[in-house]
């Protein structure tokens, strides 16, 4: 599958110019009760596929959109979307930050819908840093976007993980409506129990 390799991410600052710049390198002012000058680097982000080596060190960033994940389960489910290599449309999406952690992971496969006929579905769909997380969103949702154009599909479905309570993911679902996506519907789980 042929992926972006790696994305310039330009962090939206709009520094002020002072002195030469090193090439890739941006200078802004901070306000605050003294000056002081600090230099921001563009970020180059690998947005590509998961190895199936790089299951276990995905899974720390799982947790934090699906707490209850457990390890094993979480094998599984990622072993079947990267095996599926063979069947296309199905894998699971990361984004790699400068120092190769990843940062950003979204499983993927295509799917039929009634009112948009092929799709591609983004579940699950998590990006977490402590510098800017909401650009490591953006490379991840524009990776799937060039996936999906790649196999046809007339739109991406994201299921953006939520605890039920409200505003646990205003920054992800205002990512995504700046991105395009729009509330189409809830989807609500009833889990069942088995019967021993």
């Amino acid at each position: 599958m042929d992926l972006p390799g790696s994305l310039d991410v330009d962090q939206g600052h709009r520094p002020a110019r002072r002195g030469t710049l090193a090439t890739g390198e941006k200078t802004c002012l901070l306000r605050y009760s003294e000056r002081a000058e600090v230099t921001l680097l563009v970020r180059k982000l690998n947005v590509r596929l998961l190895l199936p080596k790089e299951v276990d060190r995905a899974f720390p960033l799982i947790r934090t959109a699906c707490p209850s994940a457990k390890l094993e389960g979480w094998r599984r489910f990622a072993r079947q979307r990267v095996a599926a290599g063979s069947e296309p449309g199905t894998g699971i999406l990361l984004v790699g930050n400068e120092q190769d952690c990843i940062v950003g992971v979204a499983a993927f496969r295509l799917s039929d819908n009634l009112l948009h006929g092929r799709v591609l579905c983004a579940d699950p769909f998590c990006a977490h840093d402590i510098v800017d997380q909401a650009n490591i969103a953006r490379a991840l949702e524009n990776g799937l976007e060039k996936i999906a154009r790649r196999h046809g599909c007339t739109a991406v479905h994201t299921n953006v993980a939520s605890s039920g309570q409200q505003g646990d993911d205003g920054w992800l679902s205002k990512v995504l409506y700046e991105r395009g996506h729009h509330l189409e519907g809830l989807n609500m789980c009833k889990l069942i129990s088995t019967v021993a």
